[in-house]
This record gives C-alpha cells, sequence and structure tokens, in this order.
C-alpha cells in the first residue's frame, strides 16, 4: 500500500477512534511533570529510550492520612521506528520536515505511602502499588505527536485493612502539540519539534488531548469500574526559558467524567479532577531536573470503597535521562 494512502488512513481512523465512547480511569495516574516521550525518536529497532522518577511530598495540612509520599519511576521504549513522509510545511520558515512512525511500550510503577502520626511524616509506611503498562503506535510530525494505544493498569493494596481492587484494561489516543515559542526580540513566533538551539530568551506554549475507553477485561476476570466517559486535556506555560540556565513553567490540567453513580437505577454524573503546576527545569547532564508544587483535586482516590473527593498541595522533585542509537545521530 502506498505511504499516500496510509497516511490519510492513520488520520481517518484517529478522528473516528476520538468519536467513540471514552473513559479515563480518573486522574490519579495524570502524566508526570515531565515528557514522558523521547524528544527524537530516532529510526530502526531499539532508536531511543526515556526514563524518569519522581517523587512528591503531600503537605498535611494540604492531604489527609493516606497521602503522604508518592514515588514513581518510569521509562519509553521506542521499539521500531521509520521516516514516513513530510510535515505539511511549517509556519516558521516554511520547509517540509520528516515524520515518523513507530511503535513504543511505557511502563510506569507507583507507591503511595500513608502518615504514621505516631512516628512523624518521614516514616516510610507504604499502602499501594499500581502498575501502569501501554503499547503504543505513535506519527511525529513538526507540529504535533499523534498516538493510538492499549494500556493495562491495576492497584495492589498493601495495606489489608482497606483493600480495593482496581484493573483496566483500555483503548486510548493521545495528540500532542509541539511547543510553539516565542523568542524575545525581533524574530516572530515559531513551531519546533526538536529541542531548541536558539541562544535567546523565549516564552512557548504546548497543549495535550487525551482519550481513554475502558474495554472488557482481558487478561483477568473482573468487572469495569464506574467511570464511562471523559475527555481530558491540558496545557504547558513555558513562562521564562533562559537558554542552558532554567525555564520557569505553570501547567494546568482537567478532566471531565462522567461516572456511573447508582449501579441498580444506572444514573450517571459528572465529576471533574484537576491538577496544577508551577516550577522550574535545570538543564543537567542526565537531560532535565525539574522542582515543582503542585494542587490537585480528585474526585477519586482509590483508597476508599465508594469514592471519596480529596484536595492535596504537594512538593515534588523529577529527573529525566534519554538515550538514543548511533543510527539517530544525537
Amino acid at each position: 500500500m502506498k505511504r499516500s494512502i496510509i497516511l490519510p488512513a492513520f488520520i481517518l481512523s484517529y478522528v473516528l477512534f476520538l468519536t467513540i465512547n471514552f473513559q479515563l480511569n480518573g486522574e490519579v495516574l495524570a502524566p508526570p511533570p515531565v515528557s514522558t516521550f523521547p524528544e527524537v525518536p530516532g529510526t530502526g529497532f531499539f532508536p531511543s529510550v526515556a526514563a524518569w522518577t519522581y517523587v512528591n511530598h503531600y503537605f498535611p495540612e494540604y492531604s489527609d492520612p493516606y497521602h503522604n509520599w508518592k514515588y514513581e519511576i518510569g521509562s519509553f521504549f521506542t521499539f521500531y521506528s521509520m521516516d514516513f513522509g513530510k510535515s505539511p510545511p511549517s509556519p516558521a520558515d516554511g520547509k517540509n520536515t520528516p515524520m515518523t512512525l513507530g511503535i513504543g511500550g511505557t511502563g510506569r510503577a507507583i507507591i503511595r505511602t500513608r502518615l504514621a502520626e505516631d512516628k512523624g511524616q518521614w516514616f516510610f509506611w507504604p499502602y499501594i502499588i499500581v502498575n501502569d503498562l501501554k503499547l503504543v503506535s505513535f506519527l511525529k510530525a513538526d507540529f504535533a505527536t499523534f498516538s493510538l494505544y492499549f494500556r493495562h493498569d491495576c492497584k495492589h493494596d498493601l495495606d489489608t485493612s482497606r483493600v480495593r481492587l482496581i484493573i483496566h484494561d483500555i483503548l486510548g489516543a493521545e495528540i500532542r502539540t509541539s511547543t510553539a515559542r516565542l523568542f524575545w526580540g525581533n524574530s516572530p513566533g515559531r513551531i519546533r519539534a526538536k529541542p531548541i538551539q536558539d541562544k535567546r530568551l523565549s516564552s512557548g506554549i504546548s497543549g495535550n488531548l487525551m482519550a481513554e475507553y475502558t474495554v472488557r477485561p482481558v487478561f483477568q476476570e473482573y468487572p469495569r469500574e464506574i467511570d464511562d466517559f471523559t475527555l481530558a486535556g491540558s496545557m504547558e506555560l513555558e513562562l521564562l526559558r533562559i537558554p542552558n540556565t532554567v525555564t520557569i513553567f505553570a501547567e494546568g490540567r482537567i478532566a471531565g467524567i462522567l461516572r456511573e453513580r447508582n449501579v441498580s437505577t444506572g444514573e450517571r454524573g459528572w465529576d471533574t479532577d484537576w491538577l496544577l503546576r508551577l516550577g522550574v527545569r535545570l538543564p543537567t547532564a542526565i537531560k532535565g531536573f525539574t522542582i515543582y508544587l503542585e494542587r490537585e483535586h480528585l474526585t477519586d482516590d482509590w483508597v476508599s470503597q465508594g469514592r471519596q473527593p480529596v484536595d492535596l498541595f504537594s512538593f515534588g522533585l523529577a529527573a529525566k535521562i534519554e538515550a538514543f542509537s548511533k543510527k539517530t545521530g544525537q
């Protein structure tokens, strides 16, 4: 099949996928404060990998006993990717840059600890572990990255006094825009998909739109959760980027979730989860280090047997590293 036919088919299937009934399992598994996708996916077999880790400490005055610390470690592997035609002309310079079509996988492990009032905030008392695995197909263009994926997540309770089994098998779709950047001075704004080499001060904006649909369990016999339909979006503002020094950013994310409130009557209603981050990114030898404050509202914290809303305020540290094969030229 010619590439001229494959590309419209991919875009058409993506648009059709976004029109069906979607579900995102609340925002307990909200994306980390770093990009989970390699900036340059490369071509060939296993051309790139991105890995990250972060830790959040919840302030007791703005939390509850079941939110003290959160630890995450994750990675994204590009299994195979290939050049796939040219992007539409860039608004900045009119050039057609190559697009990349590929398949990859993401793995995340999250540990949450609870507060031990008689032992202080620094006592390590883990009570749940969440595993999140994703198989991703993506099309990366100069202006955005489109992806379709299958995702499996499951929660394991270490504190057996509050057991709530949560398992999801999910089909998902996502679009991430590249950063639209305005350099300080007389130059016009530009859209860049690759790491920025310009030495001037700048500001930027990027966005993300994600939707997911929970299917019947693939690997186990267990009823699906009460969430029915959710569309989540986020936006990040790079308020100020000083090259090779620091980037000050603000990020906002919101998810509208249509849930089944009463199993017997089938009554449904909308809930809204949201998250705000404010922080700085520092360039380091390992790709990037992020320090941030995070404010979030969850309508379901995955702890209580029924949905239990919680408002949280935390301080976090995150780090990311990327590696490329020699074939990428990085």
